[in-house]
C-alpha cells in the first residue's frame, strides 16, 4: 500500500467548525486569505519563547508549531522552555507553514514543567526548504562564529516605557554540504 500526504487547502466556509487539535495537522493546513478562521487547541512543550518578540515554540507529540503574539502583549511573559502548556489560538498563514496567533493571556494555560522533547536529528540536505520549520532539531557541523544582536522594537504598552528589544544569537555553521546561517 502508498500512503500519500498532502496538504489541506482551505477556503471559505470550510472552515467554520474546523479545530485544529496537533501540530501535524496544524502544518498540514494551506491557509489563503479567504480560508476563514481556523481554530486551534494545541497541548505541548515550549522549546523555545523570546516574549520582546512576541514568538514561541511549541512542540507536542506529533510535530512543532511557532506561536506568534503582538510583542507588547505580555502573553508569553510566563513561557519558558521547558514549560508545558495547553493553548488556544487562530491559525494564521506563515513563512513556510501556518502558525499560530494568541491574542490573549488567557488563552494559554500553564500545565507544568516538563521535559524538553529529543530533538529530531537532521542532516543539511533535510534542512533545505523550511520542511522542519518550527521543529525542534539538532544538527551537526563547526562552529565558524557566533554573534548576539538586537532582533526588532517591540511597541511598550506604556508610552513613557523604553520599547522591548531582544537579543538573538546568530551562528554560522559549516558542514560537509556548505555554511548555514542560523537564528
Amino acid at each position: 500500500a502508498i500512503l500519500v500526504l498532502c496538504p489541506l487547502v482551505l477556503a471559505g466556509s470550510a472552515t467554520e467548525n474546523l479545530i485544529v487539535t496537533n501540530a501535524s495537522h496544524a502544518q498540514s493546513l494551506v491557509l489563503r486569505k479567504d480560508s476563514g478562521r481556523v481554530t486551534a487547541k494545541l497541548k505541548g512543550v515550549i522549546t523555545y519563547v523570546e516574549p520582546g518578540a512576541g514568538i514561541a515554540f511549541l512542540q507536542d507529540e506529533t510535530a512543532g508549531l511557532m506561536l506568534v503574539s503582538p510583542a507588547d502583549s505580555g502573553n508569553f511573559q510566563n513561557l519558558q522552555p521547558g514549560t508545558e502548556v495547553e493553548i488556544e489560538g487562530i491559525m494564521t498563514p506563515g513563512d513556510f507553514v501556518p502558525v499560530l496567533t494568541v491574542t490573549s493571556p488567557e488563552s494559554i494555560r500553564l500545565l507544568g514543567r516538563a521535559a524538553l522533547p529529543a530533538p529530531r536529528k537532521l542532516s543539511t540536505e533535510e534542512l533545505q526548504g523550511g520542511a522542519y520549520d518550527s521543529q525542534w532539531v539538532e544538527m551537526r557541523g563547526v562552529l565558524r562564529t557566533a554573534n548576539i544582536r538586537q532582533f526588532g522594537e517591540g511597541v511598550s504598552a506604556s508610552p513613557r516605557a523604553e520599547p522591548r528589544r531582544s537579543l538573538r544569537a546568530g551562528l554560522e555553521l559549516s558542514t560537509s554540504l556548505g555554511r548555514y546561517a542560523l537564528i
